[in-house]
């Protein structure tokens, strides 16, 4: 008998019911919420072993693809006040474009003190940027766009690129395969579209940094000051 794959998992979750754990408390317990320290309080089944496991002697399992606990991130090249070239990383999670002060020191790009921005991590770490620097002429392909960038100290990238320059350029991300992905984007002056290669972060001595996951580095924006 074959049975439906789309029921597999739920019929494994059913199986593998956890009831909710009853705790009491003794001498070495956390009387603060009720937990003995020797016990934990949560347990969990990976549903793809279980249902392996469970396979009657000689069926063959249905083929599943999952997913990999991480990806490379993407980067495009661009070119930045018509001066140098630059790695930027294309982050999902970031609301602002981002430059680090040692690439805007390098190309010799001024940036206004008085707009700033108090930025909380996702690990509530707190940073403060130095300035936005205006218009900045970005060229991408032969796709040239301006863009309002904030500065910032000590970041763990040279620039982190996304929702401004996804709004302003209609960007589209294309996942072909687990290494190859493209970015269509259109020039907002002419009208034409191009479609740009990405490639993973490399690993040059400027960006030598830890592998940190952007998610957390990607900041959330409090407020804006004019000083």
């Amino acid at each position: 008998m074959v049975q439906d794959s789309s029921n597999i998992f739920e019929d494994i979750l059913l199986t593998f019911a956890i009831e909710e754990p009853q705790f009491s408390l003794g001498s070495n317990a956390d009387t603060t919420n009720g937990l003995t320290s020797d016990k934990a309080p949560f347990a969990s089944v990976d549903p793809v072993e279980a249902y392996i496991n469970l396979l009657p002697h000689g069926e063959e399992p249905v083929v599943l693809t999952v997913a990999k606990d991480s990806q490379s991130l993407r980067t495009v090249m661009m070119l930045i006040d018509n001066k140098e070239e630059v790695e930027c990383i294309h982050d999902s999670g970031s609301q602002i474009i981002l430059m680090s002060a040692e690439i805007a020191s390098n190309i010799g790009l001024s940036y206004d003190p008085n707009i700033v921005l108090n930025m909380q991590s996702a690990n509530s770490t707190m940073d403060r940027s130095l300035g936005l620097a205006h218009n900045v002429p970005c060229t991408i392909g032969d796709i040239t766009v301006y863009l309002q960038i904030y500065v910032l100290r000590s970041p763990a990238y040279d620039i982190l690129l996304r929702c401004p320059f996804d709004v302003l350029t209609r960007s589209m991300v294309n996942t072909l395969s687990d290494v190859e992905t493209t970015i269509t984007i259109m020039d907002p002056h002419t009208g034409q579209w191009r479609t740009i290669p990405t490639f993973p972060r490399s690993k040059s001595k400027r960006n030598n940094c830890q592998n940190v996951r952007f998610k957390t580095e990607a900041p959330c924006c409090f407020h804006c000051q004019r000083h």
